[in-house]
């Protein structure tokens, strides 16, 4: 049997486990898991254990990147959106007070 598949059938077991457990051992477990995610209780943690947290920490920072990122992008978006507004706002207005000195008589 692979690493990956060994991980995969550690993965089924672990969570047969957790839901056969009562909901307050079920509560511990899941805070345990966020506290070691934080960095917090890993004295006692084995090197499988940490390379488990390793690529799941991984994996969310690739999410967060890849979430801030298409953010930064719809901004961008959106600020070029505006700024094509605002240049054409510019434009409007440049021809107005032109209009206007030519109404008035002329340049002066």
């Amino acid at each position: 049997m692979n690493l990956q598949a060994l991980r995969c059938q550690r993965l089924w077991t672990a969570i047969a486990n957790v839901l056969k457990m009562p909901k307050i051992m079920t509560l511990n477990l899941i805070d345990s898991s966020y506290r070691k995610l934080l960095g917090y209780g890993l004295d006692n943690c084995s090197l499988d254990e940490l390379e488990v947290l390793d690529a799941q920490l991984q994996r969310s920072l690739f999410q967060i990147r890849a979430r801030k990122a298409q953010l930064y992008n719809e901004q961008i978006q959106q600020l070029q959106e505006k700024e094509k507004l605002l240049l054409e706002e510019n434009r409007i207005l440049s021809l107005k007070k032109i209009f206007e000195k030519i109404g008035n008589g002329g340049w002066s």
